[in-house]
């Protein structure tokens, strides 16, 4: 018997409402920073969630990283509005490829910050930066730390 679970939680209706109705309602916080989603924007999100999450083969059984995410870096001195929601969308994809490659050691809520902190201090704005220098640095720091490897 096949069970795929993501396709199940995508096909459900109310459970992509709820988490694009989340998605939404933090405009009313981003809008301070000059940054909003449209339903299409949020719409984009889930799909990049749920891609990343099917990508690294891994069940959300909790709350959607998306929501933590935008109300984390929506803050970000290097967002544009422009680029808000793909921005949102590759920070979600870098988020699920560190907590895979961290041998899920960290919590959703360090990842986060940490992702943050380089974005901001360290990165200087770049995804590709933050993605393959900083996290990437990270995760392998964490992996030779739990294998017992000293640097």
């Amino acid at each position: 018997m096949n069970f795929d679970l993501i396709t199940m939680f995508q096909s459900d209706d109310s459970a992509i409402e709820k988490v694009k109705s989340e998605i939404l309602d933090t405009n009313s916080k981003s809008a301070e920073y000059g940054l909003t989603l449209s339903e299409q924007d949020a719409e984009m999100i889930l799909r990049a969630d749920f891609n990343a999450l099917s990508e690294q083969e891994r069940i959300n059984f909790g709350r959607s990283i998306a929501p933590r995410m935008i109300e984390k870096f929506m803050q970000s001195s290097y967002i544009a509005p422009s680029e808000y929601a793909e921005t949102i969308a590759e920070l979600i994809n870098i988020f699920y490829e560190v907590k895979e490659d961290s041998y899920d050691i960290l919590t959703d809520d360090e990842i986060i910050d940490v992702m943050y902190s380089f974005f901001e201090k360290e990165s200087g704005g770049s995804l590709e930066v933050l993605q393959n220098r900083d996290m990437d640095l990270l995760c392998r720091k964490i992996r030779n730390m739990a294998n017992g490897i000293t640097e």
